[in-house]
């Protein structure tokens, strides 16, 4: 179903590049409307602060390193392949300059999963309270997961089925390898180039919009946003600069951070306005080369 919708949309894309009559993508368009299925949802929220990271699956979806609360809350469904357990996991570690995790700051730890039959309508409703352990004395480090079950009507192409684990061999050679590319989508945005983008975010965008149960409107709408974010930071791409290496828990996928552990894939135009691109890779089982997660 994704390279269906990844099809469509793109198509849709193309037309109204290209001024093509509307009509004959609504005729196909209309082939793919949702009906008559629960879009199950779910979303983690959760209220930290410190040095942390948490993995959905294996995939890190957030890492800070602040002394001020953390309150935010992710959509969940664009890593859940398939009905089943799923795994949350959370890694904790003493700050710059401290030796220990107190019982106080693990006691202030909140996480909570939340669901919806609607996708991202309400009601919301809180599946699961996700508690640590109880620690009578300081910790070096914690690392904690639990699993929760959680339903959808799709199931998407498993990662393991596609990507070769990256977490083993040369380090420095993937480095230049996740650095070169890039400094390849740099200059992609930087030159706008929008269908080139697009282009090498094809299955990311199929998994995006499957997961999120998108009509085809909706898919329009998002495509043509994604374009022209790249359009309007066309020449305002920022120098990436104090970038490591990140590989994900998994194994298999792999990107850049900067300093604040953000995408360095930053555009500021002469209006001051800021847009982050975030870009997550995996090396294909079928090529051998990195590839848009």
């Amino acid at each position: 179903m994704k390279f269906n919708l990844l099809l469509i949309a793109l198509l849709m894309y193309c037309f109204v590049q290209c001024g093509k009559p509307k009509e004959s993508t609504s005729t196909i368009l209309q082939k793919i409307e949702y009906t008559d299925i629960n879009k199950n949802s779910y979303f983690i929220d959760y209220s930290l602060r410190g040095n942390f990271e948490i993995y959905f699956n294996g995939i890190l979806i957030e890492k800070k390193n602040t002394t001020e609360n953390v309150m935010n809350y992710q959509y969940l469904n664009q890593f859940i392949e398939g009905s089943g357990e799923q795994e949350i996991t959370i890694k904790v570690i003493p700050e710059q300059n401290t030796k220990d995790l107190s019982t106080e700051l693990l006691k202030t730890i909140s996480i909570s999963i939340y669901f919806s039959e609607n996708g991202d309508n309400p009601p919301l409703k809180q599946i699961a309270k996700l508690e640590l352990p109880i620690y009578n004395k300081p910790q070096n480090s914690v690392l904690h997961s639990w699993k929760v079950k959680m339903d959808v009507p799709y199931k998407t192409t498993q990662l393991k089925d596609e990507a070769l684990n990256i977490s083993t061999g040369n380090t420095d050679q993937l480095f230049k390898e996740v650095k070169d590319y890039y400094l390849r989508m740099h200059n992609i945005i930087n030159s706008g180039n929008s269908k080139e983008y697009i282009d090498l975010y094809r299955k990311s965008i199929a998994r995006e919009t499957e997961t999120s149960y998108y009509s085809e409107t909706q898919n329009e709408k998002y495509i043509l946003n994604l374009a022209e974010r790249v359009e309007k930071s066309k020449d305002c791409m920022l120098p990436m600069l104090n970038s490591h290496l990140v590989i994900h828990p998994n194994g298999l996928l792999v990107e850049m951070q900067d300093e604040h552990y953000d995408s360095p894939l930053i555009s500021k135009d002469k209006n001051g306005k800021t847009r982050t691109f975030g870009l997550v890779l995996y090396r294909s089982k079928k090529t051998g080369k990195l590839e848009v997660y």
